[in-house]
């Protein structure tokens, strides 16, 4: 696999009897690429989840507490655990545990572990462990053509459809790889979504500019037509008022033309008359 290769196993056992139980998280990178990764898990009401185990387990993991940022929620009875931020180089492993202490282990359901990672260039997916039905093992896949994890006996979906992991072309496994892991890890492109919502926006703002373009043509032959009439209707004042000054001028000069003629007693008259 040319890439991060993150693989997600959880392991439940039975530490040093009186019904304590040891939940193991181990995290592989089978890649060539570092990834950062960020670990989900939830520990179910009536788990009986021993206070401070995931500390210790962390602790005792092999990378030095200091580097995890570590988030333990409880909300009721039940608990999350969260660690962000972990480089996972090629070729690496990372292990953590918790203990619980369930009244009825064969009665308890325990869900599965969750990792994100992402490495460059937009690199990204979603990874799921095994979890347990009462007290049951059960391993899921990502099955494509169903766009589902799903269970080996049963890829009909009904382990449920991650939503929010939908995945893009995988790298081809491992020739040496099983037919099913224990958890398989479903491939994000992102940059592939950035790339639509681009073309998504540039296509919006040409379609917006076309939309507008009628609306600003039509505006602006209603301010030209509103010229030309604003400039019709001032050359016809112009016409309007020219044509008065002019007969003005002929009624002006008439009567300064009569009135001389009355001064100097008449028209002139000829010698021979």
């Amino acid at each position: 696999v040319h890439g991060p290769d993150i693989n997600l196993t959880k392991t439940v056992a039975e530490s040093e009897g009186g019904g304590t139980y040891q939940v193991t998280l181990n995290l592989r990178n089978d890649g060539d690429r570092a990834a950062y990764i960020n670990l989900t898990d939830t520990v179910p009401a009536g788990a009986g989840y021993i206070e401070d185990s995931a500390v210790e387990g962390i602790a005792g993991g092999g990378l030095p507490l200091s580097e995890w940022d570590l988030d333990i929620c409880r909300v009721d009875d039940s608990h999350r655990i969260t660690v962000e931020g972990v480089l996972l180089p090629p070729g690496t492993s990372l292990e953590a545990s918790y203990l619980i202490r369930p009244d009825r282990f064969d009665e308890l359901d325990i869900p599965y572990a969750e990792v994100w990672f992402r490495a460059r260039n937009y690199y990204e997916g979603v990874v799921r462990s095994s979890f347990w039905e009462s007290g049951v093992e059960v391993v899921q896949v990502w099955d494509p053509s169903s766009g589902g994890w799903v269970t080996p006996d049963n890829e009909s979906g009904e382990a449920g459809v991650n939503e929010t992991a939908v995945p893009t072309p995988r790298p081809a496994e491992p020739q040496n790889s099983t037919q099913f892991k224990q958890s398989q890890q479903v491939l994000l492109n992102r940059s592939d979504g950035n790339q639509t919502n681009q073309t998504t926006l540039h296509t919006s703002q040409l379609s917006s500019i076309t939309d507008r373009l009628p609306h600003q043509i039509r505006e602006g032959m209603e301010w030209a037509g509103s010229a030309v009439e604003t400039a019709g209707k001032i050359a016809a004042t112009i016409a309007d008022t020219s044509l008065t000054l002019i007969a003005i001028i002929v009624a002006v000069s008439g009567f300064l033309l009569a009135f001389l003629l009355l001064r100097t007693g008449g028209p002139p008259v000829s010698p021979g008359t």
